[in-house]
């Protein structure tokens, strides 16, 4: 059976608040008797993975997942996931506006707004642009002060529709467009080369089930639970 490899759709984000999880490396280490070892980094990019049991939801909720994971028939099709720890390209990851009140969570998409600017860091996505590019792929980058030169380079692939600002040398292009499917932006305004090119924005994580089954229970007429939900970061998805 043919099926689509990704679809843009989200994991319902009122769900995955509350998920565990984060980044995930695989390193190879090799001890002797002394207690010396080698350590080899197989994976240079981090694949992030989430997880959570869904204790006693309503029947809406569990209905709301069984459908999604019938829709993506389970590890075959991935997805879009909010992770509620690190959506934002500020270095926090997260929106303190929301806990202020300054910006709030969309009800019909269930996703922070974006803020005004000026709220969130800009990220530079290209330091020194060219006169000839006018597209920049999304990244963001996460930093240890004393440790200049190892910073992390993230390619942000699946940024959310309307919550990108793309600026050039810091003045907003507000004409800029971008590719939420691939996290590409294309400029409007005429570059002459050598400006810094930023961008604040929201993203989701592309991602898949990592399981097959999914077992829930009725513990009452409307309400029940799921023992374990298990997602993984795609790093292909096209």
């Amino acid at each position: 059976m043919a099926i689509q490899v990704f679809e843009e759709v989200r994991f319902p984000p009122k769900i995955s608040f509350g998920f565990q999880g984060g980044p995930q490396f695989r390193t190879a280490i090799a001890s002797n008797p002394g207690g010396y070892e080698q350590r080899n980094i197989d994976w240079s990019l981090a694949r992030a993975r989430y997880s959570a049991s869904m204790e006693t939801k309503t029947q809406a909720e569990l209905d709301e997942v069984k459908d999604f994971f019938y829709a993506m028939r389970g590890r075959g099709i991935g997805f879009r996931f909010l992770d509620w720890r690190d959506y934002c390209s500020d270095q926090a990851g997260i929106i303190t506006a929301l806990q202020s009140g300054a910006s709030v969570v969309n009800s019909s998409t269930q996703v922070p707004s974006l803020p005004a600017a000026g709220v969130l860091t800009p990220q530079v996505i290209t330091a020194s642009a060219t006169a000839a590019d006018q597209t920049h792929q999304l990244i963001k980058t996460y930093t240890v002060g004393s440790l200049a030169g190892d910073d992390y380079v993230r390619t942000i692939a699946k940024p959310i529709a309307s919550h990108v600002r793309a600026y050039v040398d810091g003045v907003e292009d507000g004409s800029a467009t971008v590719d939420t499917a691939t996290g590409i932006v294309t400029l409007n305004t005429v570059i002459a080369g050598g400006e810094e090119i930023t961008a604040d924005y929201l993203f989701d994580v592309p991602s898949r089930f990592d399981q097959d089954f999914m077992p829930d229970t009725l513990e009452h007429f409307d309400s029940g639970t799921i023992d374990q939900i298990e997602i993984v970061e795609l790093r292909n998805f096209t």
